[in-house]
């Protein structure tokens, strides 16, 4: 007896729940939205030696919204995020050396090199999921939550003003390339000690290397975000809604890393502008490496500290967006009204039996 009791209020409280749902489903709005954003994005380098300038940010939604009939509802759906972040430095320099195991005829080399002004673009693209809390007005609407996203791929460019890059050989004394060369050498390559390659890119124009893929242990597995945006409905025919406005996502959350930061990994013989293998016999030829991966070796065979220790991300711009809905906001507010005229004619109609019953 007891259990079919228990069942019993059970059944009956689903029951209410399933006709309160219904009854917000039917007096709700249900909303498709595609948006459009552009603004500008960083990542937030934390570095000794050089800072972060904000740069472009695009992205593309895709969101259902739900809208109760109380101006109150939520947003989920898919994001596609393109950011590019850019690195700035000046008067870059560093020292590292090679071990004589290194170097292909046994000597012990040591390697230099300047900058100018050194900027690194560090592209990403992430897939990304919006879940949101939303408040409506008569034409506008503001949406605020955690945003999850996940990393799939990077590429980096350099520009460089100048960079001069020259060889010391600590058993023979001798010094291939020019430490003295200026943006105006042009030609500044030396054949002594048996090398041949210009060590020295000394050029009034930016030298610009090639997009080069990131390497994925650079980024976070993934990443939260607090995302918001405001936007100002313009209705478009019958259910249709025309939105601009703005938005904002500022990084919170790294997987692995806590609050705020995503930590880079220390790399310990990795420079950002270093030799081709050394192994075999030259020409040999610069690399450039991602400044999330460089290190600053000081003088030593090995680095000593991170370009870049940790970063952090945030972005901002303009959205445009167009929603469908399933009815238009004339028919809503129609359905509206008349829900609260059949309320007010019960509430009335209780009143009046109640009092009848009292006059008998």
């Amino acid at each position: 007896m007891k259990l079919n009791t228990h069942t019993r209020a059970l059944r009956q409280g689903l029951i209410l729940v399933a006709l309160m749902a219904f009854s917000m489903t039917m007096s709700a709005q249900h909303g498709f939205e595609i948006g459009f954003r552009g603004g500008t994005s960083a990542m937030t380098y934390v570095s000794e030696y050089g800072k972060w300038v904000p740069n472009i940010n695009a992205g593309l939604d895709l969101s259902y919204k739900y809208k109760s009939q109380h101006y109150v509802g939520f947003r989920i759906g898919v994001s596609a995020d393109f950011s590019q972040s850019e690195f700035k430095a000046t008067n870059l320099t560093d020292t590292y050396v090679v071990p004589a195991a290194m170097e292909y005829d046994g000597d012990m080399l040591r390697v230099n090199y300047q900058i100018g002004t050194f900027r690194e673009y560090d592209r990403q693209l992430m897939v990304s999921v919006p879940v949101q809390i939303g408040f409506f007005g008569n034409k506008w609407s503001f949406f605020v939550g955690p945003k999850l996203s996940l990393p799939i791929m990077g590429w980096y460019q350099q520009k460089l003003d100048y960079a001069n890059l020259w060889v010391e050989n600590t058993v023979t004394q001798v010094t291939v390339g020019s430490p003295t060369a200026t943006p105006d050498d042009r030609n500044d390559g030396s054949r002594q000690g048996g090398l041949d390659f210009v060590y020295s890119a000394g050029n009034k124009e930016y030298y610009q290397t090639n997009s080069m893929p990131m390497d994925k242990t650079v980024f976070p597995q993934f990443m939260v975000s607090l995302a918001g945006d405001f936007n100002f409905e313009i209705p478009v025919r019958d259910k249709g809604a025309f939105g601009i406005g703005v938005y904002a996502d500022f990084g919170m959350y790294t997987y692995g890393d806590g609050f705020m930061y995503h930590n880079l990994s220390k790399t310990n013989n990795v420079s950002t502008m270093s030799l081709s293998s050394m192994m075999v016999s030259p020409p040999f030829e610069r690399q450039y490496e991602s400044v999330l991966k460089a290190n600053m070796a000081e003088g030593q065979s090995q680095g000593m500290s991170q370009l870049v220790s940790k970063y952090g991300y945030f972005a901002c711009g303009i959205k445009l967006s167009y929603t469908i809905w399933n009815e238009s906001q004339s028919k809503l507010r129609i359905k509206q009204a008349q829900r609260r005229y059949n309320k007010i004619c019960r509430c009335v109609g209780v009143r009046q039996r109640r009092n009848v019953n009292r006059q008998f």
